[in-house]
């Protein structure tokens, strides 16, 4: 009787785990300019959760999110941060950045700084 209920609990645990897995999916995108250069290095996130990636050279990322509709998040030094509603069918999330001209300015003057010590 003890093995059937161990067994029991472990198919259990083990459906537990899928049905976890299957409300995720990936959303994957490309993070460009407003010139429509490749952003590498950009941070996206999904709001109210771990989730995050960067993006590669090509400015490419994917990031696992919920099978809900979530809010993207992304943000990269000398752009204005974004935010990009996702809807639940929705798997692919394109993101153009604006510059930030003063934010630029400041890393150009962070940048000065330590370059002098």
């Amino acid at each position: 009787m003890k093995r059937i209920s161990v067994i029991a609990l472990a198919l259990a645990a083990g459906i537990g785990v899928a049905d976890a897995s299957a409300q995720q999916r990936q959303i994957t995108g490309q993070v460009t300019s407003a010139t429509g250069e490749a952003v590498a290095g950009a941070n996206v996130s999904i709001t109210g959760t771990a989730f995050a990636a960067v993006t590669n050279a090509e400015g490419r990322y994917t990031i696992a999110a919920p099978a809900s509709a979530v809010t993207l998040v992304v943000r990269r030094i000398a752009f204005k941060r974004k935010e990009v509603a996702v809807p639940a069918d929705q798997n692919q999330a394109d993101v153009t950045l604006e510059a930030d001209v003063f934010n630029l300015e400041a890393v150009v003057a962070a940048s000065a700084t330590s370059t002098a010590r």
